[in-house]
């Protein structure tokens, strides 16, 4: 298989607030016509890579999550434990409404999952968010089971887990439980 590899450009985004400077990923083979490089610009701290995306135009055989783009594919390799292990964004208000309440919340989702030889997933994650106007921590820790099964030609995952909120706001929930169905559609 064909593997480019390439690393990520980091782009400044137009959309920036309270000084900061977010980054939006560009894969370097759609940076002509899509993208200015960044990267040569940048401070020595900042040009280190956390999140590796690969990109090629073969099928990549062992990903973690992959997607199909301009004839491209771009994937998380299954074995990169820096990129896969958490996942982390940040949101913020910059127009709309005058009168409405301010957005400004980060948002972490650490997680471990193991999967057997039967495809049951265990998965032990957070979904913690903070809430940096209102100061104010939501930590629910979830455990959860998944089976990957097949209903005649059709593959289909079940979820069951259990939350439990070890920090959140006054009159907030206590504990949770999530189901899900997935119906997959693998080519």
């Amino acid at each position: 298989m064909r593997d480019n590899s390439e690393f990520i450009q980091r782009k400044p985004s137009p959309r920036g607030s309270h000084g900061q400077a977010p980054f939006i990923a560009q894969p370097l083979h759609l940076k002509a016509h899509r993208a200015a490089p960044a990267f040569e610009n940048a401070a020595p701290e900042s040009r280190h890579n956390p999140v590796r995306i690969h990109s090629g135009q073969d099928k990549p055989a062992n990903a973690l999550a992959a997607v199909r783009y301009r004839e491209h594919w771009f994937w998380v390799d299954d074995g990169d434990w820096q990129t896969k292990r958490a996942l982390v964004n940040h949101i913020w208000s910059f127009a709309g409404e005058s009168g409405r309440a301010e957005v400004n919340a980060t948002f972490l989702q650490p997680f471990v999952s193991y999967t057997t030889k039967t495809f049951t997933t265990f998965t032990l994650n957070t979904e913690s968010t903070y809430d940096w106007p209102g100061h104010q921590w939501s930590v629910p820790v979830n455990f959860m089971v998944q089976q990957l099964v097949k209903i005649g030609k059709q593959p289909v995952a079940f979820t069951l887990g259990s939350r439990y909120y070890a920090e959140g706001p006054s009159g907030g929930p206590e504990w949770g439980v999530r189901f899900a169905v997935i119906l997959l559609f693998p080519k």
